[in-house]
């Protein structure tokens, strides 16, 4: 998955805030438990309201991910 994200955050640069975490990390751990993250990877996309709008369990195209993007920044 890391070349995937790495990929879209260089193409959504500006428009789409990407943030990696490791769920193994205790730093991160409240947001794992937070979205009840199961299995790695999970992928959440949320709204700037922080609103879950995206959930997927295990590897996923980027084409998956550019589909969601695109209907969330359409004006």
């Amino acid at each position: 998955m890391n070349p995937i994200v790495d990929g879209l955050g260089v193409k959504y640069a500006g428009r789409v805030n990407i943030v990696w975490q490791d769920v193994d990390d205790p730093a991160t751990r409240e947001m794992a438990l937070k979205h009840q993250v199961r299995a790695v990877p999970t992928s959440i996309l949320l709204d700037s309201s922080d609103q879950v709008v995206g959930y997927w369990l295990g590897w996923q195209p980027a084409e998956v991910f550019e589909e969601a993007f695109a209907s969330l920044l359409e004006p």
